[in-house]
């Protein structure tokens, strides 16, 4: 007995229609279950993340002189808090670099005292002439240094930095062609005590001490702030007192 093999036999009839269902659903399944899978993703991502309680904390700045989340500003904002200031030692404003991305924060060596060449996104300015604006503008407590003349500062006993990159308005008071850096300090604090002290030591004969000393009573305080900054050339010394009081209404 012969058998005559047909080469179509297998791919029609039955056979065809069980191999397109048998595959349908097996494609079903795996669908449903990457489905189910990326459904169920989230779910196990929110319980581990409330189950160890490690959220990240909610940066506020004042870029646009209000208190507002970073992620919701529309400006290109870079925070610094002063307790990592303290944490990693940034002893001036010149150190900022490390953390703020596409800024440069020179010294002037001659010619204006505490002077500073800063740039940001490439727009610099180093000269020492007084009445060139310089293109990025140095804020210290709302106030705007409007030369390049003491922009290199210490940074002891401040609040937050920040650093706003790109052309600003007049919205702090001046408008800057590069950016701003808004250094806001601490203030007064009322019923405590407190200060610190920052020493150090450099080439020709540079040694500097600053510090601070808090004094604060049940409705007024005190800060008084002083600087020796010495070198075989000059011996500056500062003094500055701020105060702050509150008053009970009712």
């Amino acid at each position: 007995m012969q058998r005559h093999f047909d080469p179509m036999g297998e791919r029609s009839g039955p056979s065809l229609i069980k191999r397109a269902v048998a595959l349908a659903l097996s494609k079903r399944s795996t669908l449903l279950c990457a489905v189910v899978g990326t459904v169920a993703l989230p779910v196990y991502a929110e319980d581990a993340r409330n189950a160890s309680g490690s959220l990240l904390q909610e940066v506020v700045v004042t870029a646009r002189r209000r208190e507002e989340s970073m992620q919701k500003v529309p400006v290109a904002v870079s925070a610094v808090s002063g307790d990592l200031i303290e944490q990693v030692h940034v002893p001036s404003t010149n150190q900022l670099a490390q953390f703020v991305p596409n800024v440069v924060l020179d010294n002037i060596e001659a010619g204006t005292p505490s002077g500073g060449a800063f740039s940001i996104r490439g727009v610099s300015y180093q000269d020492v002439e007084k009445t060139f604006d310089p293109t990025v503008l140095v804020m210290v407590d709302g106030i705007v240094r409007g030369s390049g003349t003491g922009q290199t500062m210490s940074l002891l006993d401040v609040k937050s930095v920040e650093v706003l990159r790109g052309p600003q308005g007049t919205l702090f008071g001046k408008n800057a062609v590069g950016g701003i850096i808004n250094i806001t300090r601490r203030d007064p604090t009322v019923n405590t005590v407190f200060g610190a002290v920052a020493a150090g030591a450099g080439n020709y004969g540079e040694n500097d001490v600053n510090g601070y000393l808090n004094l604060g009573g049940s409705t007024a305080a005190v800060k008084l702030t002083a600087a020796r900054l010495a070198s075989a050339i000059s011996t500056v010394m500062l003094l500055e007192a701020s105060s702050s009081r509150t008053m009970e209404i009712g």
